[in-house]
């Protein structure tokens, strides 16, 4: 990923208070860092925002979802969302992955993660480390 869209990403996060290593996270796994990509079920872009999503946020003046930084601050805006909801990380996985009613389904099992929290929290931990080590090592 260039490193100019890399800076606006971590602008992005800063400005609503979401981890830059967990967007990256989830920006690898859902679309590997390909800001083309168009998923069969309907999700587009960097963090393949689902097409059920795309006309509130028309509305709120995101427009092109395979525009890398409109596509992740429109994500990062749905993620804000979910952690004033939810406040845990991990449910907000959930409900990012399979909506706020297939969360609620399998919270009402008392299932409280899923592969896909699970694999998004173990990517965000290796990013840290990289830029722990980064750090470090400077």
């Amino acid at each position: 990923m260039p490193e100019e869209d890399q800076k606006a990403i971590f602008d992005i996060c800063n400005d609503y208070k979401i981890a830059y290593t967990l967007v990256m996270a989830m920006i690898e796994h859902e679309s590997s860092f390909d800001a083309s990509a168009r998923s069969k079920t309907g999700d587009s872009g960097l963090m393949q925002i689902n097409d059920c999503n795309s006309a509130r946020l028309a509305e709120l003046g995101f427009t092109d979802l395979y525009d890398a930084r409109e596509n992740v601050e429109a994500a990062v805006y749905i993620l804000r969302e979910l952690f004033s909801k939810y406040g845990e990380v991990e449910a907000v996985l959930m409900c990012y992955n399979m909506g706020e009613a297939g969360a609620a389904a399998l919270w009402e099992e008392g299932i409280f993660s899923s592969v896909y929290s699970s694999e998004i929290m173990a990517r965000e931990a290796e990013f840290s480390s990289y830029i722990d080590n980064f750090i470090t090592n400077k």
